[in-house]
């Protein structure tokens, strides 16, 4: 309910004005709008023995989707933050009926073996929460599917083959997505209103992590092989003449470019770090315009959170202002706790949650946080509000 979210929101904005200054009583950065260091997250799954992960919020902040184990499905459920004592609904598939009775009381009824992933919400519109996704109806052909809180979910293209990695435009016009239907994975841009689609990669390198810029005219994403990936922007990506530049061009992995909430910087998680080691990661945020540097010293100088969780499925997790991110620090004796960082000046804070082994964090445009952490021997979806917002 929405008394629920307002007073976690006001309660944790009243505590934010002990919570102005840094850890060394220098003035916090402006853009490091934190509420408080210390937070108590709300499980909103709580379910035995299965595990949740990969939550994402829609654009307004209501609905927060997450995946599950579901038998021998892997299932989407979404939940409504606004009434988060509710079940929430499972949008992607359905276990099949039983043919009788008897059946039904036998448990005989065909069981769902679909792989369902990557859900993609669109702006909230006159018919409720719509979204896309992943799937494979229990066959070994991936598609991407439209459907909404009700009613079954439909593939939206025929021509299909190893499709994933759905993105739906800001403005809920068009869809980018992943296709290795001629061999490699390549950017494909739909037109949500006729239904036509182009691809808008070519050559011989796999793309992945579409995401769309905040104003739906540009298009980041990753590209390269299995050992080396790097970071592209498109831009004019709806118009008749895009424009491709290059972000990253150096020896260091580069993965799941993530704008800013003003468009003007693109995070990246990248396996650059001072000390050369492997299977570290850092945070990189370069100018979205491509004006920045694209390798050596200068480029490096742009990783601003080192020694961090990479969290492939959702990518760095911006704030809803200024220049500042949330990020769980890839320290297994620390549980892997949350730090929020000012991009710009580096300043960071840790923030208590009392969960452990965190990751998969997204922030909400409401300033709202989103985890996966582990309970026992299993994870569930944690959520709390983070950030005062004007």
């Amino acid at each position: 309910m929405k008394v629920w979210l307002a007073g976690l929101v006001l309660a944790a904005s009243a505590a934010s004005a002990h919570s102005t200054q840094s850890e060394g009583g220098e003035p916090a950065s402006p853009t490091l709008v934190v509420i408080e260091s210390h937070l108590a997250p709300v499980n909103l799954s709580a379910t035995s023995e299965r595990n949740e992960w990969n939550p994402r919020f829609s654009p307004d902040g209501q609905y927060l989707s997450f995946e599950r184990r579901e038998g021998a499905a892997q299932a989407i459920l979404i939940v409504d933050t606004e009434a988060p004592e509710a079940p929430p609904i499972r949008v992607s598939s359905m276990k099949q009926e039983a043919s009788s009775v008897e059946a039904a009381f036998l448990s005989l009824g065909a069981d769902d073996e679909s792989f369902n992933t990557q859900l993609s919400f669109f702006p909230k519109g006159p018919d409720g929460s719509r979204f896309v996704f992943t799937g494979n109806e229990g066959s070994g052909i991936y598609r991407i599917y439209e459907g909404g809180m009700a009613g079954a979910p439909v593939a939206l293209s025929s021509e299909s083959k190893e499709d994933g990695h759905p993105a739906v435009s800001p403005d809920g016009r068009w869809l980018v997505y992943v296709s290795a239907r001629k061999g490699v994975g390549k950017l494909y841009l739909r037109d949500l209103s006729t239904g036509e689609e182009r691809p808008i990669t070519e050559g011989d390198e796999m793309d992945l992590f579409p995401a769309w810029s905040p104003d739906g005219t540009s298009l980041a994403y990753t590209s390269g092989d299995n050992d080396n990936h790097d970071i592209f922007v498109i831009r004019g990506v709806t118009g008749l003449t895009p424009e491709t530049v290059q972000l990253t061009s150096w020896s260091f992995d580069d993965l799941r470019p993530a704008f800013s909430a003003d468009g003007s910087s693109i995070a990246f998680y990248s396996s650059y770090n001072p000390a050369g080691e492997d299977k570290v990661w850092s945070i990189v945020a370069a100018p979205a315009d491509g004006s920045g540097p694209k390798k050596g010293a200068a480029l490096a100088a742009r990783a601003f959170a080192m020694n961090v969780v990479k969290d492939p499925e959702v990518g760095p997790a911006w704030l809803p202002g200024g220049q500042s991110l949330v990020y769980a620090r890839d320290s297994k004796k620390e549980f892997n706790p949350i730090y929020v960082v000012d991009a710009a000046t580096k300043e960071e804070r840790r923030i208590e949650t009392g969960t452990r082994m965190n990751h998969d964090l997204v922030c909400s445009s409401r300033g709202v946080l989103a985890f996966r952490a582990q309970v026992a021997s299993w994870d569930d979806i944690f959520l709390v509000p983070l950030v005062r917002l004007p």
